[in-house]
């Protein structure tokens, strides 16, 4: 068989065929109806899936926003939920290319929009660094944070917040801006929302209060003159006593 010498400045092309990776939201379960529409409370199912048997997929930084100025995180860098109430740790099947979380329908406070943002992490199977990372080690670490709790409100049903659990919310898939895989977006530094503090509890006015704070304050100076007036004549007695002496032959 002839060899040929190849120049080592020949250009070689690599053809790759892009894999389709789509994200989807359902109602009720993993092969339930697009979750186009749905209501506060409702149960929903987070999906991935991409077409490919020879590569890992890991999904990771998940960001929830309104479509304007306010996101937050609710996946990190690790693929790990930050707060396991709201968003449940990612299942990954067997074969690493599908991923889901159920998880009930939530939104910011002043806003029926919800949109999802998330980066996707591939690597071949083959590689034992891949399997190292793929899926995540989330481990059952608690990950929940007081500012994510405070920047999103999550309403169950037949809850304290029924009146609100009858306003739809509408829920779409954002598409990822490409720039995202070079420039990830930062979470946020200021809350996502911003409440407005409620007033504090003050007991009720009552008349009686003021006077007979005023009639025991009375009461204690009168004790106090007395007691002073009382010591002073005892004082007066002990010290200035007359002393008679009688001469008696």
């Amino acid at each position: 068989m002839p060899f040929y010498p190849i120049d080592p400045f020949f250009p070689i092309i690599a053809i790759f065929t892009p894999m389709l990776s789509v994200y989807s939201l359902r109602v009720n379960s993993l092969d339930g109806p697009p979750a186009d529409n749905a209501q506060l409370g409702d149960r929903v199912f987070h999906v991935w899936e991409c077409a490919t048997q020879n590569y890992a997929v890991k999904v990771y930084e998940c960001f929830v926003h309104d479509g304007a100025n306010r996101r937050y995180m609710l996946i990190d860098e690790n693929g790990c939920s930050k707060d396991r109430a709201i968003m449940p740790e990612l299942i990954y099947d067997p074969n690493l290319n599908f991923i889901y979380a159920p998880s009930p329908v939530f939104k910011f406070s002043d806003s029926n929009k919800m949109f999802f943002n998330c980066l996707l992490y591939m690597c071949p199977k083959t590689d034992p660094k891949c399997r190292k990372a793929v899926p995540p080690s989330c481990g059952i670490r608690s990950k929940r944070f007081s500012s994510l709790r405070n920047g999103i409100h999550q309403f169950i049903r037949n809850s304290s917040f029924q009146d609100l659990s009858r306003d739809q919310i509408v829920l779409r898939d954002d598409p990822m801006d490409p720039e995202a895989l070079l420039h990830p977006i930062e979470p946020p530094v200021q809350p996502v929302i911003h409440y407005k503090p409620s007033e504090p509890k003050t007991c009720p006015d009552d008349g009686y209060s003021q006077t007979s704070f005023l009639i025991l304050i009375f009461c204690n100076l009168i004790t106090l003159i007395i007691a002073t007036i009382s010591l002073w004549t005892l004082y007066h007695r002990r010290f200035s006593a007359k002393l008679s002496i009688s001469n008696r032959n």
